[in-house]
């Protein structure tokens, strides 16, 4: 409870972009040279939406928690959060089980802090405020990894076209870090948050894995695709080339939704072999994902067709 409540209060930066030619994300810095859709988009939404920053800023971040502490003068720092859950919870691993007796020695000292802080409903409401600055003056959320300016200009520019689609902020928001999650490289991101199996647990995942593969490989060579429909592995740093692999993979859902019966067919041939028919359908192993995908997809294939992506310049402060 208290780990999202308080790094919730201080993980937030400042972005005010400044509106010259000379600043902007995609353009040259000339005053006769087209302004890009980025552009447009940052001044059409900029009552609705704050951009996130292509970089990681100290002063943004300072300037964010002193926003905050207008309002709420005791909210934490980064810092300060991080120091108080180290010296007041007690932690634990993901997939054991926390001790009744932690549980409890956790929750008396989130409890001396909500009190400290003016009650649990004052604490709730700092928390909501934190979380409207947190909107209105972001912090880029991928500091430290190698490609946080493309994870930025991606996300930003997926949250442009949801609004321009007529998707309410939240929507955007939300359709943009699942087009952003594939179809830009988060492996970096992946590898700082991933949780680490045991041995039996490693057997168990590899068994799992051999299972979805042997049952839902359905093989399209012959009608011209070769690739798989549930993975997306050939991501590049480069706009064109994610364009055509977008296309393709479209081309092939398209394909896969207008031909229900070939699907169905290779999808019942290989459950035969597994001895699983029956137990699973195509209908919600393959159909519902693919028209679920294809929605992401043609976000990514606007953003992709309509902003630059890669090779851009950072956004200044």
């Amino acid at each position: 409870m208290i780990t999202s409540a308080t790094s919730s209060t201080q993980i937030y930066s400042i972005n005010q972009v400044t509106k010259t030619r000379a600043t902007s994300v995609y353009s040259e810095a000339t005053p006769t040279s087209p302004i890009s859709r980025m552009e447009q988009m940052q001044e059409k939404y900029k009552d609705i939406y704050s951009p996130m920053p292509a970089s990681y800023s100290k002063e943004r971040e300072e300037l964010q928690l002193e926003k905050i502490r207008e309002v709420y003068p005791d909210a934490m720092s980064n810092s300060d959060a991080m120091q108080w859950i180290e010296n007041n919870l007690i932690s634990f691993k993901l997939g054991e089980i926390e001790s009744q007796e932690n549980k409890e020695t956790n929750q008396a000292n989130t409890n001396k802090l909500m009190d400290s802080l003016g009650g649990i409903d004052k604490f709730n409401e700092s928390v909501l405020y934190t979380r409207e600055m947190r909107d209105k003056y972001p912090v880029n959320k991928w500091a430290g990894i190698s490609n946080s300016k493309e994870l930025a200009n991606f996300y930003n520019a997926a949250v442009y076209e949801g609004l321009e689609n007529g998707k309410d902020l939240k929507t955007a928001t939300g359709d943009a870090y699942s087009a952003m999650n594939h179809n830009i490289d988060t492996s970096e991101l992946s590898q700082e948050i991933a949780y680490k199996p045991t041995d039996e647990e490693k057997v168990l995942i590899k068994i799992a894995k051999m299972r979805a593969e042997s049952s839902f490989l359905i093989d399209l060579r012959d009608y011209g695709f070769n690739m798989q429909w549930d993975s997306f592995d050939n991501i590049e740093p480069n706009d064109k080339i994610m364009v055509s692999n977008i296309e393709k993979r479209l081309e092939m859902y398209d394909f896969m939704l207008k031909n229900p019966n070939i699907i169905d067919e290779k999808f019942q041939k290989i459950n035969e072999v597994n001895n699983s028919a029956g137990q699973i359908t195509s209908e919600s192993m393959i159909f519902k994902p693919v028209m679920e995908r294809m929605s992401r997809m043609e976000l990514a294939l606007d953003v992709f067709k309509k902003y630059k992506i890669f090779d851009s310049i950072d956004i200044k402060a």
